[in-house]
């Protein structure tokens, strides 16, 4: 995967060169002078950032078995920094406001250690970062681009192998009738927090609006949003503001999810920032894995935690903007591993 690895290269670069701006524990303590010429090297770097050419490389990199799961495990693997970064800032202009809060705290914070910078020399910084944040941007879009492809092509090849019964399922002529969208979607999502819905694999999570998906597409109608239960009345704002609805336990790949969740919350229970990646990341990948982040799920899985475990565990970009080493990290994986094997075999009993 050459163009692949080149690309996460470049992006991790560019990321240690920028953290220094929008994370509040990093500082600089370079002159002026190499700190514009560190950004404009970034800026060089990031205008190479061209990901749309990986399409090929991450289809050839996956199997025809179970393709979907293993594209989106490969792309969150490669891009985990990229993809979680101001992911709420999709757009241009909400981006541009998050970039001028980022520099107004980055030089109240170097001032705090003595760094003070003319006139000129701020210019340069915000004009270097922001043209850097840009181009993040751009490849971020594009990313999203490079995954509807490769969705798209995913579920071509499925099709070809489909059989003759569920296409025909796939062809019915049912669909609701559009006065009642509203009342079905109500009656939907009092089913589904009552646990009317499980999934065919156990080892893939699914959420709410993937089950509203494959009704709208099951009855060919479109839920506009994801409707509460008769007896939770709809409020605009709390539609607008809310997650999936889904708690920790709901993420965890455990038939008994719910008492691994309280095990693993009395375990960890002062763990924060890089600790809570490592964490993650020993539930990614143990064998079988007791966790899957799909894509763009990570802020997702950081505030269900962090409303699961009733406490500060980190701000979401200290613990996802941690790249885990598993060389360097290896002692703390292999301890929390250990600890993670002590609460098995005590929900097991």
């Amino acid at each position: 995967m050459e163009i692949t690895n080149k690309l996460v290269e470049i992006i991790d670069q560019v990321f240690d060169t920028i953290c220094i701006i929008y994370d509040e524990t990093e500082f600089s303590f370079d002159f002026p002078a190499e700190l514009v010429q560190k950004f404009q090297n970034a800026l060089e770097l990031a205008k190479k950032l061209n990901v749309k050419d990986i399409t090929k490389e991450i289809w050839d990199a996956t199997s025809k078995s179970q393709r979907e799961d293993k594209i989106i495990h490969l792309m969150n693997f490669k891009f985990d920094r990229l993809l979680t970064w101001k992911p709420d800032a999709r757009d241009i202009s909400i981006l541009n406001i998050e970039l001028k809060k980022d520099l107004e705290l980055f030089f109240v914070k170097q001032s705090q250690i003595k760094r003070n910078y003319a006139q000129g020399e701020r210019v340069q910084i915000e004009r270097f970062y922001i043209a850097i944040a840009h181009r993040l941007l751009k490849a971020n879009l594009d990313l999203d681009k490079v995954m509807t492809q490769l969705m798209k092509m995913q579920e071509e090849e499925a099709a070809g192998n489909e059989s003759e019964e569920i296409l025909t399922v796939k062809s019915n002529n049912i669909k609701l009738h559009p006065d009642k969208i509203a009342e079905f979607g109500s009656v939907m999502a009092g089913m589904f927090e009552k646990n009317f819905f499980i999934p065919v694999d156990n080892s893939i999570p699914f959420s709410k609006s993937e089950v509203f998906n494959a009704f709208g597409e099951l009855l060919h109608s479109t839920f506009e949003y994801l409707p509460s239960p008769f007896t939770k009345p709809i409020i605009a704002e709390s539609v607008i503001n809310s997650s999936n609805g889904k708690s920790f336990a709901d993420y965890l790949l455990h038939e008994k999810r719910y008492k691994m969740a309280d095990e693993i919350k009395k375990e960890f229970s002062t763990e924060k920032g890089k600790a809570i990646r490592l964490l993650l990341h020993v539930l990614e990948n143990s064998n079988p894995a007791f966790i899957t982040i799909g894509y763009r799920q990570a802020k997702e899985v950081h505030k269900a935690m962090s409303d699961f475990f009733g406490r500060n565990i980190g701000k979401y970009q200290s613990v996802f903007d941690y790249k885990v080493d598993v060389k360097l990290d290896q002692r703390d994986l292999e301890n929390i591993s250990t600890r993670l094997n002590h609460i098995l075999s005590i929900i097991e009993k």
